[in-house]
């Protein structure tokens, strides 16, 4: 089992060293990402302390519009892993990430379950969106498996910059808010 938790100040250094893990942010390699401190080849994000307080009051101070969780194993009381959300226009952009070591356990099912359970409850949201290549199998799954469903519009549609394979949008519908 794992239970959301909004991190301190002092625990956002968890999140900097995993935004330095290769392993952790291979998902995002070649995305030419417009962030000082982007590594295009790693993926990896130089995440400097002076920008704590902001993304702290940005992601964690108003559950309405966004929030930031590590993702806690209660039996060992160890972060495993982070999931957030933004809501823009009653959609929710989420993401999730599992540390490598603690992948393929069945904790992504419980973390984006707990987060899907925040958002409907704490929020506004209609939907809530999560983008990435089909070739992330794991994430097909997952995603399939709580009830997204790839939405096919080419208007919003979008290709890796690096490889040039499509980017499904992934969305799930609130059920009462249908």
């Amino acid at each position: 089992m794992i239970r959301l938790h909004t991190p301190t100040y002092n625990e956002l250094e968890y999140r900097q060293r995993w935004l330095h893990n290769p392993d952790m942010m291979s998902y995002n390699a070649g995305r030419q990402i417009p962030y000082p401190g982007y590594d295009n080849a790693t993926g990896c994000i130089d995440w400097p302390e002076h920008e704590w307080t902001q993304f702290l009051n940005d992601y964690c101070s108003d559950v309405v519009q966004a929030g930031y969780f590590y993702l806690v194993q209660i039996s060992t009381d160890q972060f495993v892993g982070h999931a957030h959300y933004r809501i823009i226009d009653r959609e929710a952009q989420i993401g999730i990430n599992i540390v490598p070591n603690m992948r393929n356990q069945g904790l992504a099912t419980l973390a984006l379950q707990l987060l899907l359970q925040h958002i409907e409850s704490m929020t506004q949201a209609t939907v809530a969106v999560n983008e990435f290549e089909k070739s992330r199998i794991g994430a097909v799954r997952l995603h399939r498996k709580l009830g997204f469903v790839p939405q096919t519009s080419a208007e919003n549609s979008s290709n890796h910059p690096t490889t040039g394979e499509p980017i499904v949008r992934w969305v799930y519908q609130f059920p009462q808010r249908a």
